[in-house]
């Protein structure tokens, strides 16, 4: 009944929302979002746990202290939705209101309609997490979103082989990360249309995931959009690609949060005021009727554009700043130190994000590198899955406008590459990672190892 009668009245009743904003500019987005958070940091629920935040403004959220734990919503919140943290850092239970979901499923309406041109999908294949948020608002947004749809729990998909090929073709395809890689590497039947949407979130969608499903649909003469989207736990949705006017960097997704950065200078700065090439930790007021303000997220984000041709700034997750590593590897032993998605070590400046993507778009292989300071120089030993000519990267990395620097620190010899081929160091790490994390976790690719005591 709710496919057939239900669905199509949602459908019909959020779409007011895409038509409603479609021709709204940063301005709009900005009045909207102040209004919401008015509304909001006067709630019962919020009251309760930060009763000093009735007397801040949207403009004052910039001087409001930063909230590096979150408090969950009070026994007494009406929540209709719940799901648990993927625990990264700290393990939490998130609850939404009616009113929430409601919001989600009209940013979502919105997005869909940015993407397809249409108000949902033919056929979905959904790769999710049962009981996190990637499995609980996956399938639950589904039901609206897709005429039909498969759900498979992500890391047994390989026992719903036959399901997947008598369901397909599919106009699109939802998981978490660590699935897409083992998926794309190991099923290599024809499920596309042309195109298929291919959403992905949980992790950076890095070059060399991005080429892995394109070369694999590209196989059978099919075309492939895949999609980066970006999602917290605490604030659910976050940003998306919309290819083809937002590619390679993610559209705000401004109905779920109020999105602060928190820059290298230590200044907060609102994302309808911040500047390209502005970068920091993302700092959320979740726009729900319990709210944590200025959390920490502890992504690194860079502004792209402070206001697309759709009316809204987009930026790149760059990674984790300052994650503690403690790790046992049956391949290489032993690990504890930070990984961040940009460093400073000896003075030389290692920018995680663009490497790794260098190495995916140029040698079709993913990583993991761990860095070593030493008295006279670093050392990165930079684990891979294939063998990579050195020249050839070296030559990358002097072509490369926003890393080129690291090739006069390794010709100095002050930065010692070393490429080491060993897939089963990066398949261990990703199992280890996430086994402890769950399916949503980080991958940690660029480790400053601490020193010994």
């Amino acid at each position: 009944m709710f496919k057939y009668l239900l669905a199509p009245r949602y459908r019909k009743k959020l779409s007011k929302w895409f038509f409603e904003t479609e021709n709204w500019k940063k301005n709009d987005w900005r009045n909207w979002v102040a209004e919401e958070f008015e509304r909001i940091k006067a709630s019962e629920w919020t009251l309760r746990n930060f009763p000093d935040l009735k007397n801040y403004s949207f403009e004052d959220l910039v001087t409001y202290p930063i909230n590096e734990k979150y408090a969950e919503a009070p026994k007494c919140f009406p929540s209709v939705f719940q799901y648990t943290s993927s625990g990264t850092f700290d393990k939490k239970t998130i609850k939404l209101s009616r009113n929430d979901g409601r919001k989600l499923l009209r940013a979502v309406m919105r997005i869909v309609w940015l993407w397809k041109g249409e108000d949902s999908f033919k056929r979905g294949l959904l790769f999710g997490f049962p009981g996190l948020i990637s499995g609980e608002v996956a399938e639950y947004v589904g039901y609206i979103f897709l005429r039909d749809m498969l759900f498979v729990h992500g890391g047994s998909w390989r026992l719903y082989i036959d399901k997947i090929i008598e369901k397909a073709p599919y106009d699109v395809i939802f998981s978490v990360m660590p699935y897409v890689i083992d998926f794309w590497k190991n099923f290599k039947e024809n499920i596309y249309t042309d195109p298929t949407f291919v959403i992905c979130g949980g992790d950076i969608l890095t070059d060399y995931i991005r080429n892995l499903i394109i070369d694999t649909a590209s196989a059978f003469g099919k075309v492939v959009y895949p999609i980066d989207i970006y999602a917290a736990s605490e604030t659910t949705w976050l940003g998306s690609e919309i290819p083809p006017q937002v590619v390679k960097s993610l559209l705000h997704v401004p109905e779920t949060h109020v999105a602060l950065i928190h820059k290298e200078d230590g200044t907060l700065v609102n994302i309808f005021d911040a500047k390209p090439g502005d970068r920091g930790e993302l700092i959320v007021t979740p726009l729900f009727d319990y709210t944590v303000p200025n959390y920490n997220l502890r992504d690194v984000i860079e502004i792209l554009s402070d206001e697309t041709p759709l009316g809204l700034p987009s930026f790149r997750v760059l990674g984790r700043k300052g994650q503690i590593i403690e790790i046992e590897l049956s391949t290489i032993g032993y690990i504890k130190g930070v990984y961040s998605a940009l460093m400073r070590v000896k003075g030389m400046n290692i920018n995680c994000f663009e490497f790794t993507n260098l190495l995916g778009e140029k040698f079709g292989t993913d990583h993991f590198s761990l860095i070593y300071e030493k008295e006279d120089k670093v050392i990165m030993n930079t684990y891979v899955e294939k063998s990579i000519d050195q020249d050839k990267l070296l030559n990358s990395i002097a072509e490369n406008d926003k890393i080129n620097y690291m090739y006069d620190d390794i010709k100095s010899g002050m930065l010692q590459l070393n490429i080491i081929v060993d897939p089963e160091v990066l398949q261990e790490v990703r199992r280890i990672y996430y086994e402890r994390y769950s399916g949503q976790a980080s991958i940690p690719r660029c480790v400053l190892v601490k020193k010994e005591e």
